[in-house]
C-alpha cells in the first residue's frame, strides 16, 4: 500500500513570507509617503519607517490581502528629559530673590517691635 501524501498548493512567496519573518528589526529609512507605500510587507503586517528628511514617521500596514497603506506622523525631536523635581531658572531666582531682600530690608528699617 501506498503511503498518503497531503496535497499542498504552491506558493510562489512562501520562501519571500519567510525570510521577511525571520529579519532582524531595524530602523527603515524612507523618502517620503511614496517610499513608505513600495515597502513589501507580509499580509496583516505592520512597521514605522522613518523620513529624516521630511520628518516625518509613517506608519506602514497591510491587509489581509496584503495592500499597502501608510499614514503619516510628523517627527519632532524632544528635549532631553528632565530629573524630578521643581527648578528654577536664573532669572527666577534673582527676582524671587530680590523680593525676599525687599521684605528683609522693610522688617529691618521696622525695628524689632514692627514699627
Amino acid at each position: 500500500m501506498l503511503g498518503y501524501q497531503q496535497f499542498q498548493p504552491f506558493n510562489p512567496y512562501q520562501d519571500q513570507l519567510a525570510r521577511m519573518q525571520m529579519q532582524p528589526q531595524s530602523v527603515t529609512r524612507v523618502s517620503g509617503i511614496d517610499s513608505a507605500r513600495q515597502l513589501r510587507l507580509p499580509p496583516n503586517s505592520s512597521m514605522f519607517a522613518l523620513d529624516y528628511d521630511d520628518q516625518h514617521v509613517y506608519a506602514v500596514f497591510t491587509d489581509g490581502a496584503g495592500v499597502v497603506t501608510a499614514k503619516p506622523y510628523l517627527l519632532k525631536a524632544c528635549d532631553e528629559p528632565q530629573a524630578a523635581g521643581s527648578y528654577v531658572t536664573a532669572e527666577q531666582f534673582e527676582q524671587w530673590k530680590g523680593e525676599i531682600d525687599e521684605r528683609i530690608s522693610k522688617l529691618q528699617q521696622a525695628g524689632p517691635d514692627g514699627d
